[in-house]
């Protein structure tokens, strides 16, 4: 695949029509993302994307994690994503997204959706800007312990090998945590990518900027800038005797095969994040049992007349 360079970009982004999320939260439930990228060093190197290490916080669930710079809506936004946006960039790492001399606006990706109980819960939405000159940036040091860049082609062009694993457990709080227990559903496998921040701005010389594991949300918004829509990074693993390669999601291999027969006969954006399997993958399993049961049911009450 040839090198992403920000035309690339710019235009990838206006064939796209990103699908904005309609659903009512609140304020504090709608989160919005800056993805920065600018030219690679030389005129044939890719180009580059912006990415934050978070500070370590006890208690914070992004702590230490890689993300876009961004956080969540205030009601000082006046229902504005885009200042939104803005206003956490200059909080965070203390530059202006609406200078023109240093910025300029490429485009929005689709929104993202996370799910409890059927019903949206948080809405996280993406932004692309083009830095038009270097500058220096100052972290929060409460927020951000680094910030560095990667090249877009580490996402792009990953091959198999390259997809790492990542374990996420739903929370013991989710109303329907000891429901999704009781199936093997509580733990899920998400891919994740093993990068490096160049050019990295520390608040400490002690702070790791290699290594970084992205997956969640910032992997998904990165995919969605530098990969067709019909791929898409996953981890797989091998069935035992049969020897074929399925998408890992759960712990069981039985979920895996099913969960493969899911995405197959119902193809939904929402199956390639965690919150749309667990939102629709428990009605499917048990559609699935209950046509098996039925089956078998048929098949006995066929055999037994057959022997009257």
């Amino acid at each position: 695949m040839p090198a992403l360079t920000i035309p690339q970009i710019t235009a990838r982004l206006a064939r796209q029509s990103p699908v904005l999320s309609a659903a009512k939260v609140a304020v504090k439930s709608r989160a919005m993302v800056a993805c920065i990228v600018r030219p690679g060093p030389q005129p044939q190197d890719p180009a580059e994307m912006l990415l934050i290490r978070r500070a370590a916080r006890e208690g914070d669930p992004w702590s230490g994690q890689t993300a876009f710079p961004g956080g969540r809506c205030d009601v000082e936004d006046a229902a504005c994503d885009f200042t939104t946006a803005c206003r956490e960039v200059r909080e965070e790492l203390g530059v202006d997204l609406t200078n023109r001399k240093h910025y300029r606006y490429l485009g929005r990706v689709s929104d993202m959706e996370t799910f409890e109980s059927r019903r949206v819960n948080m809405v996280i939405g993406c932004f692309v800007y083009e830095q038009l000159a270097p500058q220096a940036f100052t972290l929060a040091v409460e927020e951000v312990a680094a910030c560095g860049w990667v090249p877009l082609t580490a996402i792009a062009c990953a091959r198999e090998e390259d997809v790492k694993e990542v374990k996420w457990s739903i929370p013991r709080d989710t109303s329907m945590y000891w429901y999704l227990h009781l199936l093997g559903l509580t733990e899920l496998t998400l891919p994740s990518l093993v990068v490096c921040l160049r050019d990295a701005t520390k608040i400490r010389p002690e702070v790791a900027v290699d290594a970084l594991s992205l997956w969640g949300m910032t992997l998904c918004f990165s995919e969605m800038l530098t990969m067709d829509p019909s791929t898409g990074l996953t981890p797989y693993r091998s069935l035992p005797i049969i020897g074929c390669k399925i998408p890992h999601m759960f712990n069981s291999a039985l979920h895996d095969m099913v969960y493969t027969l899911y995405v197959a006969a119902w193809r939904k954006a929402l199956t390639r994040h965690a919150s749309g399997v667990v939102l629709w993958y428990p009605p499917f399993l048990h559609c699935l049992c209950a046509a098996a049961a039925a089956g078998a049911a048929g098949i006995g009450y066929l055999a037994i007349r057959s022997k009257l």
